[in-house]
């Protein structure tokens, strides 16, 4: 069916029943803040942080719900019968003679069908005489749209006709009782209001509703209603992750040392995003910088990355660098500072470092033991032939470990 309302909605015409939300996918925070849309349309909105606006915005990673509800109206089509016997069934025959029992009627007086019937409601209601024959049967069934989960109130008002004999009813769904007999008042043509409750089942999206005469009276048992009602206040919930915005690069480390007169740094990335290249900066009051070195970044990557860089001239005393990330769109962060004080060349090493795979490294005279190890302290293989050195391996950082006399010294090299 469809439900006109205005007020808070506006004025609109829209289906029932509306049975979930979708706050879409997940966001990522951007600029420091993104907005959260709650579904439109609704007259109560309920956010996990407090607000009750349709829309909010957050700054902060996690999850977000909102929360809304709707009042469904009547569900009921022709609840108070001034559609006369329309849009409903009944196991009762319909015939104006109530005088035979399993016979109903719609009209405004009880008394105008049966000589001992006391009765009339606002307007057009349901009259019946049933029997004692006639316990269980239906007296009113509809069917109706339901949201899975929500709770629908039942409600009706029902009156005896008969001075004795006061019927009771009860609201069925789908074939099984709410449990609830309601009880009619013994004063003939006193009308009361019964309700109750019931909730739709997971995957139910649709539902018999029916009303039974659940007493079977030989004398008595005659019964109208009138104004029947099934809603709800739907109350409809759905999350939202906000995700923090990747950053460019995830660093890491990033260090550096001095060797014979040269820094030489050293960073790798867990991964990358988007990434043209870093600028390697020097300064020596970390107030004015110099850009040393341009080395180009991977772009895009999922899997550590290790990236080297020297400067062949640094100044003497403390050289302070950075880097500075470049996006393919220009867009630039920086890194952390790295100190290296410069305290004049190595005693045992000449050079030069970084090398080209295969080629020999000098040391500055003679020494009697050397080894080579990688960043994981594994033994790597080399040749030493007088004052040079051959490392047999990949391109990679290695440190050598180097003797003369009682005196070790070790350097890291740079393979590539």
């Amino acid at each position: 069916m469809l439900l006109f309302t205005s007020g808070a909605w506006g004025l609109c015409a829209w289906s029932q029943p509306i049975c979930s939300i979708d706050l879409g996918p997940d966001v990522t925070i951007s600029s420091g803040s993104v907005q959260l849309n709650g579904p439109a349309g609704f007259s109560s909105y309920q956010w996990s942080t407090g607000a009750t606006s349709a829309n909010i915005t957050v700054s902060v990673p996690g999850t977000y719900t909102c929360q809304v509800s709707y009042n469904t109206g009547n569900l009921v089509t022709n609840g108070n019968f001034s559609g006369a016997n329309t849009g409903f069934s009944s196991e009762f025959n319909y015939n104006t003679a109530l005088t035979t029992e399993g016979n109903y009627w719609i009209g405004t007086n009880a008394a105008l069908h049966h000589p001992q019937f006391l009765g009339t409601g606002n307007g057009a209601f349901f009259m019946a005489n049933a029997g004692w024959m006639h316990a269980g049967y239906e007296v009113w069934c509809q069917t109706h749209t339901v949201c899975p989960g929500q709770t629908y109130a039942l409600s009706f008002r029902a009156v005896s006709l008969a001075s004795q004999g006061a019927p009771t009813l009860q609201w069925y769904v789908d074939g099984e009782p709410t449990w609830v007999n309601h009880q009619t008042a013994s004063s003939q043509g006193s009308w009361q209001t019964f309700t109750t409750i019931w909730t739709a089942p997971v995957g139910v999206t649709q539902a018999s509703f029916c009303i039974e005469i659940t007493s079977g009276y030989g004398i008595g048992n005659d019964f109208g209603i009138d104004d029947l009602s099934i809603s709800s206040s739907v109350v409809l919930s759905d999350q939202v992750e906000v995700l923090p915005d990747p950053l460019p690069i995830e660093l890491l480390s990033f260090t550096g040392e001095a060797i014979n007169g040269q820094s030489y740094l050293h960073w790798s990335t867990a991964s990358e995003r988007n990434n043209d290249h870093f600028q390697v900066l020097r300064s020596t009051d970390l107030a004015e910088w110099e850009e040393i070195a341009r080395i180009p970044g991977a772009g895009n990557s999922q899997s550590v990355q290790d990236y080297h860089a020297v400067d062949p001239m640094p100044l003497e005393g403390v050289n302070y660098y950075t880097l500075v990330q470049v996006d393919l769109d220009g867009t630039e962060s920086g890194s952390p500072v790295v100190a290296i004080d410069q305290v004049g060349l190595d005693p045992f090493f000449i050079g030069p470092n970084p090398a080209a795979v295969g080629s020999p490294i000098r040391f500055f005279g003679a020494i009697t033991g050397v080894r080579v190890t990688d960043q994981l302290g594994r033994n790597i293989q080399y040749l030493v032939s007088g004052n040079s050195l051959l490392v047999l391996a990949v391109p990679g950082v290695y440190v050598v470990t180097m003797q003369r006399g009682g005196s070790v010294r070790s350097v890291r090299i740079i393979l590539q």
